[in-house]
């Protein structure tokens, strides 16, 4: 058990990290609330003193500097680990509601100084995730985005602001249940040919058992969280997922997998439609909830990253009963298309191969033409002395620059204003 602990410990990059607060918003304390069997944190008590404002902002600078200093060092180690890992590997950038499943109490009362619970995070055996969860009203969510013209644009010839007629993409997570505790996580994609009127199944992956309530499949190469009280919480991840081994594909789950159909209604052609259930499967099927998922994709201008919008309607049966109305959540993402592929490639190679400073440089390349601006004014020698010094420099500032478009986006997301939020409590692997 040691030797499982100890290989986790050196494998799984773990850091969550809290934003300071702006003067505005900053209050005394923090406190941690109970949503359901999760914790969310939460400023609490008094404004933040005039005679503490100049003393605040220079400690906030710090923190902020910290946090910067040790997201890449995580993420440098972080890839230099992904061999280590095989099955489904996924990278992104997520945004919703960070909840915490595990850590330690104050040490005095129920509440926290920001320093001490920004302290408590770091601890090792603290757990927590990010969850879909937005904290806005969905009809200012939609808004927001559609108004941000200077940062996202559709793909195609949809312009921002008709984002309500932008056809969403379709997805479903479904919970079967096998030998009384466990389930096996089925995931399929849905599309609708050019000219038809009706779904298409182009994809089911089904994810190793896992017992319910356990999140056994998944193991997290690299999970860094920030909480932020006044935009969006966001998590910077890579997810690996154990696909199902070939004895594990019984005779009824084949047949509960050809079954699932997705039906056409009103609600598929637009993400801001009224919920209507479209998962449809055989009746008998040991199934007690699936999850829809609707999703539009934008560029990020100027940048490789794409954002997704997304939305999840959870259904939970309930004796016997599917409701009729599901529970709604929203979320969003950011990353590079490439990641992904690239993921795959770093996996098959050796630790010897990936053990250097250099894996930075597969997920966020320096431009050729940055690297040319970079060497203007300088001989040959000078160049070709100087190259691997410019290209990591340029690649940090490509991470800097991915960085901030999380912060751009996390802002858009999110608002001090509205701090309660339903969230998603269901993992859905790859889908978010």
């Amino acid at each position: 058990m040691w030797q499982a602990l100890f290989v986790q410990y050196e494998t799984e990059i773990k850091l969550f990290l809290v934003e300071p607060p702006t003067i505005s918003i900053m209050q005394s304390k923090v406190i941690l609330e109970k949503l359901g069997d999760l914790s969310k944190a939460f400023l609490y008590g008094i404004k933040l003193p005039r005679d503490r404002v100049a003393s605040w902002t220079s400690a906030a600078q710090g923190f902020k500097q910290e946090n910067k200093n040790n997201i890449k060092d995580h993420l440098d180690r972080a890839l230099q680990l992904i061999p280590h890992f095989d099955g489904f590997l996924q990278m992104r950038a997520n945004f919703g509601t960070f909840m915490l499943e595990e850590w330690r109490k104050p040490v005095t009362g129920n509440t926290y100084s920001f320093e001490e619970f920004r302290n408590m995070l770091r601890l090792q055996n603290v757990r927590g995730r990010l969850l879909p969860g937005i904290r806005l009203p969905q009809e200012e969510m939609l808004e927001r985005i559609m108004t941000a013209k200077g940062l996202l644009v559709p793909w195609g010839a949809e312009r921002l602001s008709s984002l309500m007629k932008i056809k969403p993409k379709h997805s479903a997570n479904f919970e079967y249940q096998v030998r009384g505790d466990s389930i096996i996580r089925v995931e399929v994609e849905f599309s609708v040919p050019p000219g038809s009127g009706e779904f298409e199944t182009n994809g089911i992956r089904c994810f190793k058992p896992r017992k319910i309530g356990t999140q056994g499949d998944l193991k997290m190469p690299m999970q860094i969280g920030m909480i932020d009280f006044e935009r969006s919480d966001w998590q910077f991840e890579v997810k690996a997922l154990a696909l199902c081994q070939e004895n594990d594909y019984t005779i009824e789950l084949n047949k509960f997998t050809r079954s699932i159909k997705y039906n056409w209604n009103s609600s598929v052609k637009s993400i801001g439609s009224e919920p209507m259930r479209k998962a449809n499967f055989s009746p008998g099927a040991p199934v007690t909830r699936f999850v829809e998922k609707s999703a539009i994709q934008l560029k990020v201008i100027g940048t490789p990253y794409v954002f997704e919008l997304s939305r999840f309607d959870e259904y939970v049966r309930m004796n016997r009963q599917w409701p009729k109305s599901p529970k709604v959540t929203w979320g969003g993402s950011l990353f590079n298309p490439e990641w992904d592929d690239i993921l795959g490639a770093q996996a098959k190679l050796n630790l010897a191969e990936t053990q250097n400073d250099r894996c930075l440089s597969a997920f966020f390349p320096a431009s050729p033409e940055a690297i040319r601006d970079a060497k203007k004014g300088m001989d040959q020698e000078e160049a070709d002395e100087k190259h691997e010094d410019i290209c990591r420099q340029k690649e940090i500032e490509e991470l800097k620059n991915f960085m901030s478009k999380i912060q751009t986006i996390a802002r858009l997301m999110g608002s001090p204003d509205f701090e309660m939020v339903d969230v998603l409590e269901t993992d859905v692997g790859i889908l978010f």
